[in-house]
């Protein structure tokens, strides 16, 4: 009833816009693989002294976050 009496919906908010997915083209894993494949080096070792929980989210139309916890580690 209160769209057909405001007609056109003028007092409604206007509709999300549509967001569009963007994966990259599709292309064949076997080069990428024979390329990994041919390399031999030692795997990389890191020291993780703390952990950070964060809080993310997309509302201005790109990733952002901020920070809700910080454990050091030892």
């Amino acid at each position: 009833m209160f769209r057909t009496t405001c007609g056109s919906g003028w007092l409604l908010p206007p509709a999300p816009e549509r967001r569009r997915r963007h994966p990259g083209p599709k292309a064949p894993a076997e080069p990428v693989y024979q390329a990994l494949s041919a390399v031999n080096i030692a795997p990389a070792t890191a020291r993780i002294t703390a952990a950070d929980l964060i809080v993310i989210h997309r509302d201005q139309r790109m990733y952002e976050w901020e920070s809700y916890a910080h454990a050091p580690m030892r």
